[in-house]
């Protein structure tokens, strides 16, 4: 490799590669990132159902119990 063109070209090539492979490892860790949060999100969310629904329940027991009493 004593041509200095081809190793200007290879110097470029890898100049260049080197943030192209940092953008594809960036932009895997955000899906990761992004499928961590919807996860979380899921999760709260199914939390939060079951909380209203275990409300609900109460109060139409409640109700029940009021028509039962009457």
């Amino acid at each position: 490799m004593k041509d200095p063109l081809k190793r200007i070209t290879l110097v470029f090539a890898l100049i260049a590669l080197l943030p192209l492979a940092f953008l594809v490892y960036e932009y895997s860790q955000l899906n990761r990132q992004e499928m961590m949060v919807r996860e979380t999100f899921k999760n709260q969310l199914d939390a939060i159902l079951f909380s209203v629904n275990q409300y609900s329940d109460d109060v139409v027991s409640s109700w029940a119990n009021r028509v039962r009493q009457e």
